[in-house]
């Protein structure tokens, strides 16, 4: 197979399993979940419109919809993104293994 395809595959792979993490997983319970807050992402999002709105805290209508909504636009922009730039993350991600690999 050739080397910048190889590198292209594994640029889509690494990304996607970096989707999964960042937005849908909860490193505090390890576990993976549905809500946007319980994510990386998306508590950053949460707190980001917490303050926003006064730093109340309360959970009302447009605030958590503000949040879901607000993931859902950096969702689609993270698959760009890693979509547009496939070849460069598993360049980057091969060059970053073989780095560990020497240092062991």
């Amino acid at each position: 197979m050739d080397q910048k395809k190889k590198e292209a595959i594994t640029g889509l792979l690494v990304g996607f399993v970096g989707l999964i993490f960042i937005f849908y997983f909860n490193f505090g319970k390890f576990e993976f979940c549905n809500f946007p807050k319980c994510s990386l992402i998306g508590d950053i999002i949460y707190d980001a419109f917490k303050n926003a709105n006064n730093g109340t805290g309360d959970l009302s209508i447009s605030t958590s919809t503000a949040t879901k909504r607000a993931l859902w636009i950096i969702q689609v922009f993270y698959i760009l993104f890693f979509i547009q730039y496939r070849s460069c993350i598993g360049y980057w991600f091969y060059k970053l293994i073989r780095m560990v690999y020497k240092k062991i």
